[in-house]
């Protein structure tokens, strides 16, 4: 896995400020050097001189070696055309090949001139191919010598600790350089600097991938470092040649470092541009302006570079595969014929051997693992891991490792077969039919020698359903382990380990390794691999930013699957939607992944549009047109919800936690109910819990299930359900305080552990608890005109410590007191609960007028000062809903009539004109 890579300590000669030039000359101070870096107990410089002169001899060598390249393949074409002139001489005398070696034709001689020729092409060939020394370090260099902390100590040092880096460079990195030297050549600049080399490195393939898959147009980012050269001071002079300027040189030995760590034989192009996003230069300020850092480049040059590898290792793998046994016998032939196993299994290193399983990458540490447990112990090894983190992926992994013999002693010259339990019971309907086909696929595997059992799920072993009911044969695997002669490899899941298999015979026969699921880096990596046969099948591509968005997104919003399986199904409904709407060649951007994951989760995790940005900018006056005053409250759930969708809160915890008090009838409830309808798109996206039914302690089970009666807890499956819901814990003072400890947990951690051990995500939740704690205080205090904070004050200092703990009312993230409603305050509730039923009425095709006397009777009517605005809907649905309903049913109104309400409940009806 990639990490960051360390920057180098930089000593700048004092002299000539790192140029390493002084007015027309090399500075004497540092010999031309400018500025070393101390890296692996050696001082590093670059030495070489760029300029025209050295830049025209490189090509014209490079012109002479393709002239001769050209000439030598022209006499190998000579001599094949003489070889066919002698044989159309000798066909008539018939044609003896000991004659190509004892025949003396001028003929003959071209052919083998040209012979020689073509063998010392074939050698030039290879010699490009090949690597060729290697100039960088291979490892860090213990040196006894303290690392200069001067220039004046690095002076101190002899040539031999010293390295010129200039030779570690391969070809294509070469040529970038004096590209970038060339450009400011004509530029006209003095020195040349890091966007030099940048924009210069946008002329090669292999930049144009990196990014492709960044999706960055290529002309986008050369518009960006033509801008960079007018934004950012580039010193213009006569007409001289420029000089490697000192950032321009510490990049260069950046690029040194980059590919030390990397391991690299030489540093090359994917190593320079790295280090263009590690060093704050302007280049790093147009990358970063971009949103390119370091992390990015390097994830996508390892995406590159293994797809390389991959390519190579094909062709490798092709022709290692040729030299492993087609059949059951092995290279020694010491093998026998295993039957019963070939009906019942499936051999993975044929499958391996043909090509059809997939590649295995960065899952090195977990192979290494099971190599070394096989090399000191005999048996087998247990893969425990939860389905959907590669435990298969590994076992087709080490199966192609052994088709190329990349393996232990212990597994060279065998055969990795997988033994399906499902064929090892169909058909057995005879009592002992099932042990005796165990007996003999084992007696198989002992005789035969070169065979490694895999068995997935082992667990299923234990209990199996056959015609004659259960049977556990994991007893039997476990003696013939424990007697050596066999090795098996299997996997299992956590939960079915701890119910199956844990204390068993079975599990002391067995080495245990644990498969995590990958994160981050590693299961970027990941991703990016297996993203190559979902390109080849919906012919199209995907930028990196769709594969880190999956694995963001999947790690945080899906919970019942887990990495990289997940991110995969993600990464394949993403290319076919793209291939439906964007035809072939479409590219899979973060925007595609994003629509996904809200399609799948309705959770709103797209890029924000201007039209919805307007609507989070107003979310208090959304609000407003259904709820009346209570302006705190508003505020503090439309700051909650704005802070959720620009993703600036701690994703870790709930979008929110909010704790509402006031008397009953105030608008808690409702505020609530607006909140899941305008944030979660309905108000059915509410769960909702009466806490006044969580009074005993026995009543925790109702809310995280019961493993005796197997009954799921109606909260932990409620969010499992549906996980991006608004949270209403109503008269929450109600609830038993062993209850109130479950949700300090959800408060704090954002998650809960159900009674079937499964992990509940809340993290996506608004929590709200509503509490009628203190209405009385808080009724007094507005009587007495105090003002909101000092009410508020008042109810955490005292009055709120007789119904909950400190460290419970910590965990919210903020306290809103709702005041009692005025007079007024109810008439306008009366306003909006009429225009409900103008809206029902509507449906009807009828019109309802209210004049502002029956409105204001209705609210007088329906004004309790201590239950708040709760009879107020009772008095409508009594005197108005009721009456209309009347009218209805009588027929005394119709579609296009219009009804007027007025004081003292008297309703008018204006009829509508005839059509």
């Amino acid at each position: 896995m990639e990490q960051s890579s360390s920057k180098p300590t930089f000593l700048i000669c004092p002299a000539c400020q790192g140029k390493g030039q002084l007015g027309i000359g090399p500075c004497l101070s540092c010999n031309g050097h400018g500025v070393y870096s101390w890296t692996a107990g050696r001082l590093l410089y670059w030495g070489k001189k760029i300029n025209n002169r050295d830049i025209w001899q490189r090509r014209i060598s490079d012109i002479i070696n393709k002239v001769f390249s050209g000439v030598l393949l022209l006499i190998g074409l000579f001599g094949l055309f003489f070889l066919l002139q002698f044989f159309l001489k000798v066909r008539d005398y018939g044609f003896i090949f000991d004659s190509l070696f004892h025949e003396k034709h001028p003929e003959l001689l071209v052919f083998w001139f040209s012979a020689w020729v073509d063998l010392y092409i074939y050698y030039r060939l290879a010699g490009k191919k090949e690597p060729g020394k290697r100039n960088v370090l291979t490892a860090q260099i213990a040196e006894k010598t303290a690392a200069p902390l001067s220039w004046e100590d690095a002076n101190q040092f002899g040539n031999k600790l010293k390295i010129d880096i200039s030779h570690s460079f391969n070809a294509e990195a070469l040529k970038a350089i004096e590209k970038a030297w060339q450009m400011a050549e004509k530029l006209k600049h003095r020195e040349v600097e890091p966007l030099h080399l940048l924009g210069a490195s946008l002329g090669f393939s292999k930049t144009a991938l990196i990014f492709g898959r960044l999706g960055i147009p290529l002309q986008s980012l050369k518009d960006r470092i033509s801008q960079a050269f007018l934004s950012f001071f580039v010193d213009k002079g006569a007409l001289i040649e420029p000089e490697l300027s000192l950032r321009f040189k510490q990049i260069l030995l950046q690029s040194y470092v980059v590919a030390l760590e990397k391991r690299h034989r030489k540093v090359n192009l994917f190593d320079v541009l790295i280090s263009c996003a590690l060093l704050e230069t302007p280049t790093y300020e147009v990358l970063y302006d971009l949103e390119i850092n370091e992390d990015k480049l390097r994830n996508v040059v390892v995406w590159i570079e293994t797809q390389e590898e991959l390519a190579k290792k094909r062709k490798r793998f092709s022709f290692l595969a040729q030299l492993k046994p087609k059949g059951a016998m092995n290279r020694a032939m010491t093998a026998i014929a295993t039957p019963m196993l070939d009906t019942l299994g499936q051999d993975l290193t044929l499958l391996a051997r043909n090509g059809y399983l997939g590649a295995c990458v960065a899952r090195d540490k977990e192979t290494e693992d099971i190599f070394s447990i096989l090399e000191t112990k005999n048996g087998g090894v247990l893969l425990i891991g939860n389905p959907g983190t590669g435990r298969t992926t590994i076992i087709e992994g080490i199966a192609q490792r052994m088709v190329t013999e990349e393996v232990p002693k212990i597994l060279e010259d065998k055969r990795l077969v997988s033994l399906s339990l499902s064929a090892l019971v169909a058909g057995a309907s005879k009592t002992g039919s099932v042990e005796e086909r165990v007996a003999a696929v084992i007696s198989e595997v002992r005789r035969s020698g070169n065979i490694i059992l895999f068995i997935g799920d082992i667990h299923n072993m234990i209990g199996i359903q056959t015609t004659q009911g259960e049977l556990d044969i994991s007893e039997i695997l476990a003696q013939i382990l424990k007697s050596q002669g066999v090795i098996v490899l299997a996997t299992t899941t956590p939960a079915d380990y701890r119910r199956y298999l844990e204390g068993t015979a079975l599990d002391e026969a067995l080495e245990k390794v644990q498969i995590s699921e990958p994160k981050g880096n590693q299961a970027i990596q990941i991703l990016e691999v297996k993203s190559g046969s979902i390109e080849y099948r919906q012919q199209i591509f995907f930028s990196y930013d769709s594969i880190a968005e999956t694995i963001k997104f999947a790690d945080r919003y899906i919970h019942d699957r887990y990495l990289p399986e997940k991110a995969i199904t993600i990464l394949e409904q993403a290319a076919v939607a793209v291939r439906k709407n964007r035809g072939k060649d479409g590219i899979v951007q973060k925007e595609d992944i994003a629509k996904i994951i809200s399609e799948r989760t309705n959770i709103p995790v797209t890029k924000i549009t201007e039209k919805e940005s307007v609507k989070l900018l107003h979310l208090e006056e959304k609000i407003h047109e259904r709820m009346v005053d209570q302006e705190p409250a508003v505020k503090a759930a439309a700051s909650a919800l704005r802070r959720a969708r620009a993703q600036l809160r701690d994703i870790k915890r709930p979008i929110a936690n909010l704790l509402f008090l006031g008397p009953t009838g105030v608008g808690k409830t409702q505020l609530s109910k607006i909140v899941a309808s305008v944030y979660f798109g309905s108000e059915k996206n509410m769960i909702r819990l009466d806490m006044s039914e969580y009074q005993e302690q026995t009543s925790i089970e109702r809310l995280i299930g019961d493993v005796g009666t197997k009954t799921p807890g109606f909260l932990t499956e409620a969010v499992r359900q549906t996980p991006f819901s608004l949270l209403l814990l109503d008269e929450i003072e109600k609830a038993h305080p062993d209850i109130l400890n479950v949700f300090l947990q959800v408060m704090d951690d954002g998650r809960l552990t159900d009674a079937f051990g499964r992990t509940i995500d809340f993290t996506n939740i608004i929590l709200i608890a509503t509490s009628n704690a203190g209405s009385q205080y808080i009724q007094d205090q507005m009587r007495a005109g105090s003002v909101y904070e000092t009410i508020k004050r008042g109810l955490l200092e005292q009055e709120l410590k007789t119904y909950f703990r400190p460290e419970f009312l910590n965990r919210f993230d903020d306290i809103i007191v709702f005041k009692p409603l005025s007079r007024t305050e109810i008439e306008q509730i009366a306003s909006l609960l009429l225009a409900e039923v103008q809206v029902q009425m509507q449906t009807k095709g009828i019109s309802l007028e209210v004049t502002p006397d029956a409105v204001k009777e209705l609210a007088e009517a329906g004004f309790d000062p201590q239950f708040g605005a709760r009879p107020l809907r009772r008095v409508i649905q009594e005197r108005v809903s009721n009456a209309l309903a009347k009218v209805i049913l009588q027929g005394e109104v119709g579609r296009r009539d219009v009804v007027i309400l007025g004081a003292g409940d008297k309703i008018e009806i204006k009829k509508a004109k005839r059509l």
